[in-house]
């Protein structure tokens, strides 16, 4: 018997089967202990009958005599129930430099080597082992899947996706600050929400209606949200969480990603919190929306020092060659009465009295601001405290106090403004300070008594006043 490898496959029996192997990277991520986690790369062969003949993973990309040593296998020893070996008529591979560097090698066993794109009944039957790999997990339709969509529309939204990420508009602007966004500028509004200022998930939350951002702005559990509500997100992550159909679309036309962090995850989700397909027209909107948010946090808050100024601006961007007005108003609700009134409009728990958040969770927030040494917002303070600065030093002057102070808490934060006898206005920390030395030993005490009154107040919907008078007298609202 001859020892030459290609004399032994030479004289195994041909068929008239065809077959189709595959190089690619597998839909299942490794995750080794205290490592990055990693796509293995895979080399598969089915025939098209059915039966799977070989499958090997490597954890680099396969070379040539890798590919070659696999299709031998799977002529010499087919996996268990896939047949007596034999060699096919024909192998159809999906990668054309490995059909360039095979096809001679095929060629001399008698076996004809050919590019296909696509392998139907090779990627039919890899759906099984995949979701083995990935523990029965249904995988995330891709955005290149969906109808309409085009690798320029999905190369349009990654890079002005990337552009969003790294103008880290979190860094200034919170849930404080919904912008209002009509795109086309004649179409109907929707109201987009930076995520990120506390730290943990960046991107943007989108809703479709002022009732729907309404609702999210009540902090609400989302099994409370109304049941037909949804909402677009786009949120930052690393690579594991996108659909294989992206990565590899990503991989495939070389788009560039800014950080290991900023794959961005387009989706529509709801109360039942499962991640869905977001519609063609959600992505139609985003290719318009994200470059103008872009350009009006580039122009608007890069040299802010952390000031959201009110701001109404149409921008003219570039979608996909074409110039297209958009139009945004930042913030969405121009003033705190404005807020409240659309919010009362909206839920009838608000107009019948009822918190729209509860006490506890605002008595919480306060104590831990004020007694414990807590962070404060100076985007709160701006949002909802500065306007406030000449009412406030009138009723001070009104009432003949030496000290006056508000407090308000909005979304688990907390901002507070003093005046101090000269008339200085002193915020948040500072404004803590010195209400501690005006009160020392008293100052706990007081605002232990303090504290209910004030999540009371708060949570009806009304800022929280209080003049201070030195001598002989407490705190007065």
């Amino acid at each position: 018997m001859s020892k030459d490898p290609v004399d032994r496959l030479r004289r195994l029996k041909q068929t008239d089967d065809i077959w189709e192997g595959t190089i690619r990277l597998a839909r299942a991520w490794i995750t080794p202990k205290n490592e990055e986690p990693f796509r293995p790369w895979l080399v598969a062969v089915v025939d098209k009958k059915g039966p799977m003949l070989v499958s090997k993973l490597s954890d680099d990309p396969p070379t040539n005599d890798a590919v070659w040593d696999a299709i031998s296998r799977a002529m010499r020893r087919p996996m268990i129930g896939a047949g007596r070996p034999r060699r096919p008529a024909v192998i159809h591979i999906d990668h054309e430099e490995h059909v360039k560097a095979l096809a001679p090698k095929l060629e001399a066993i008698g076996v004809r080597c050919e590019f296909r794109q696509n392998l139907p009944v090779l990627t039919e039957s890899l759906v099984s082992m995949e979701q083995w790999m990935n523990r029965g997990q249904e995988p995330l339709p891709g955005l290149i899947t969906l109808p309409g969509m085009t690798p320029p529309l999905l190369e349009h939204l990654y890079a002005a996706a990337a552009e969003f990420y790294e103008a880290a508009p979190w860094r200034i602007l919170n849930d404080l600050h919904p912008i209002e966004i009509r795109y086309p500028s004649d179409a109907s509004e929707r109201y987009a929400v930076v995520m990120g200022s506390g730290g943990e998930i960046y991107g943007l939350s989108v809703q479709d209606s002022l009732d729907d951002l309404q609702w999210m702005l009540q902090d609400l559990a989302p099994e409370d949200l109304p049941h037909d509500m949804s909402w677009v997100g786009l949120i930052f992550e690393e690579a594991p969480a996108m659909s294989y159909d992206d990565l590899d679309a990503i991989a495939r036309y070389g788009w560039p990603m800014p950080d290991k962090g900023a794959y961005p995850l387009i989706y529509r989700t709801g109360q039942e919190k499962q991640l869905k397909s977001p519609t063609r027209q959600d992505l139609l909107w985003l290719a318009g929306a994200l470059p103008a948010c872009v350009m009006y946090f580039k122009k608007h808050l890069r040299h802010s020092r952390g000031v959201v100024r009110p701001v109404e601006l149409t921008l003219e961007v570039s979608v996909l060659g074409s110039t297209e007005e958009v139009y945004l108003r930042v913030p969405a609700f121009s003033t705190r009465q404005e807020a409240q009134e659309s919010m009362q409009a909206a839920d009838p728990l608000a107009r019948s009295g009822r918190s729209m958040r509860t006490r506890k969770q605002i008595k919480k927030n306060l104590t831990k601001a004020l007694l414990e040494d807590g962070l404060m917002s100076r985007a709160l303070f701006e949002y909802e405290l500065e306007e406030h600065i000449d009412e406030y030093l009138q009723s001070k002057h009104d009432d003949a106090d030496k000290y006056f102070f508000s407090v308000t808490e909005n979304s688990n934060e907390v901002a507070m403004l003093l005046i101090d006898e000269k008339d200085v206005v002193h915020v948040n920390e500072e404004a803590l300070a010195i209400l501690k030395k005006l009160w020392q030993d008293a100052y706990r005490g007081n605002l232990v008594k303090m504290i209910p009154d004030m999540a009371a107040e708060l949570a009806s919907g009304y800022l929280y006043i209080a003049g201070v008078k030195v001598v002989g007298s407490k705190p007065k609202k």
